[in-house]
């Protein structure tokens, strides 16, 4: 998968888009979507801008919808669940430390860092979202 810091990429995606390319990541691994370069996450990026899911500035403010303009259809729980929480067989993680997101396992373990093996995921976990994936049992 494509790191976030991708000189293709813009640069408020270089800087800001951890969470957007978490989703993308859970995404194409489930099969919603498929990325072959840059141009497919942009478009994705452009798209939930569209949706009104995230701002220009990366910041998510609709993570369903987020998840939507990369093509997986999910239902948020809408709170911040703790480490211990170990997501059931369709759910997904997005494990969240000061100041980055990092996709997990389901189990509270790094699977994809945008920004590759970051400080950042070197820090305590502070919360977790976690997402049904709809249609999947």
């Amino acid at each position: 998968m494509i790191l976030q810091t991708n000189k293709n990429l813009p640069k408020i995606i270089q800087k800001y888009g951890c969470g957007l390319m978490c989703v993308i990541w859970h995404s194409a691994r489930l099969g919603a979507c498929e990325i072959s370069g840059v141009a497919d996450i942009i478009k994705i990026y452009n798209r939930a801008i569209e949706l009104g899911a995230m701002r220009a500035n990366c910041y998510i403010e609709d993570w369903e919808g987020v998840f939507q303009a990369a093509g997986l259809d999910v239902a948020y729980t809408g709170r911040h669940e703790t480490y211990s929480r170990t997501c059931a067989d369709n759910e997904i993680e997005i494990l969240r430390f000061p100041g980055h997101f990092i996709a997990g396992n389901g189990k509270g373990i790094r699977t994809y860092d945008s920004l590759g093996m970051s400080a950042a995921g070197l820090k305590p976990m502070k919360t977790k979202r976690i997402f049904r994936v709809n249609g999947r049992a």
